[in-house]
């Protein structure tokens, strides 16, 4: 992607390239979000040739292609024959404004809460399945963090074994209330003693 950027913003240094008014401020000419590519210029034949070309080269390079079926040009405020000029010159078929992306609309006037939804419901979800993952390996990893404590009480060893003379629960009542004689009979382990004051 740092190499398709490179190739797309080159255009903007040339003279004959105009950027798409609402994005000549920034001299921004694509946006790509994953596998998606979205470029801009003015509506000149000239200016999307230049974009385009630096595109093909790229595609050229890397082996990647656009694929036709789901590529299209959009056009605001574009006479009609410039119009089947780009689209020529191109090959892509002529898309509608607004056309949706991640659900939500792209045009551009400002967008309601609830025309964001579907973009918000898709990150809450995405959330939400992160959280029950991180939840579930978190207490995996305590279980056997406590696997080992309990191991290594009952057989000074550290690996993890099923001996167990008695719960860890009740073993850790008893210590808080300071009796610890039956704790671990004939046992050679031996356990700090805890005095009340």
């Amino acid at each position: 992607m740092e190499y398709l950027s490179r190739h797309l913003t080159d255009p903007s240094s040339k003279k004959e390239f105009k950027h798409h008014p609402k994005c000549s401020k920034l001299k921004i000419t694509h946006l790509s979000c994953a596998d998606d590519l979205l470029l801009f210029s003015r509506g000149d034949p000239k200016a999307v040739g230049l974009l385009h070309d630096r595109f093909v080269l790229f595609t050229k390079t890397s082996g990647l292609q656009a694929k036709m079926a789901k590529s299209g040009a959009y056009f605001g405020d574009v006479d009609t024959s410039i119009r089947t000029i780009i689209l020529q010159q191109l090959g892509y078929s002529q898309g509608d404004l607004p056309f949706r992306y991640l659900g939500i609309p792209l045009a551009s006037k400002q967008l309601s809460l609830v025309q964001w939804q579907p973009l918000i419901e898709k990150i809450v979800s995405k959330f939400s399945s992160w959280t029950a993952k991180t939840l579930s390996y978190a207490a995996k990893v305590l279980k056997t963090i406590e696997a080992y404590c309990r191991s290594y009480i009952w057989s000074g060893a550290n690996v993890i074994t099923k001996r167990a003379l008695m719960s860890w629960e009740r073993m850790r009542l008893q210590l808080a209330a300071g009796d610890s004689s039956s704790l671990i009979p004939n046992s050679e382990i031996r356990l700090p003693l805890l005095k009340s004051a």
